[in-house]
């Protein structure tokens, strides 16, 4: 049978008004290689163009200092995919890459309302790594969203 994999907008938006208080938790892997898969990114991204609620969820905050450089340079069309067919079916749902690029890096560092901003402010650890974050993120600010 043929992939029914092309048809995740339309379920995510059909499980939203299906199941209240649906939402996307982002579970966030060591090495935040999440951020390097197509599908991932495409549906983090359709979450919030959906306006599902969404939380992010990470393994440790030990490296995330030493991801968030990574994270400002994510590009969708750099972004991988166990099957290049789905690969290139993604890519061709988007109309502008490089906008594309701008909302995600946006949706997850924005240093006030971005996911991590988010999982700081809610975490327990928010005070004591908010030292390392919110310098890291105010210069991600001003060259990404000025």
């Amino acid at each position: 049978p043929a992939s029914e994999m092309n048809k995740f907008d339309g379920l995510m938006e059909y499980l939203q008004c299906l199941t209240p208080g649906f939402g996307q938790v982002i579970a966030v892997d060591v090495k935040f290689e999440l951020f390097l898969r197509i599908w991932c990114i495409a549906e983090i991204q359709q979450a919030f163009r959906d306006a599902i609620p969404q939380a992010v969820k990470l393994h440790s905050t030990t490296n995330i200092e030493g991801k968030l450089h990574s994270l400002q340079a994510i590009d969708v069309r750099e972004a991988r995919a166990s099957l290049e067919s789905d690969r290139q079916m993604i890519l061709n749902k988007i109309d502008d890459p490089i906008r594309f690029n701008r909302e995600i890096q946006r949706l997850i560092m924005h240093p006030t309302d971005g996911l991590l901003a988010a999982w700081m402010h809610d975490s327990s650890l928010a005070s004591r790594h908010s030292r390392v974050f919110q310098p890291v993120c105010d210069g991600v600010s001003n060259a990404l969203f000025d």
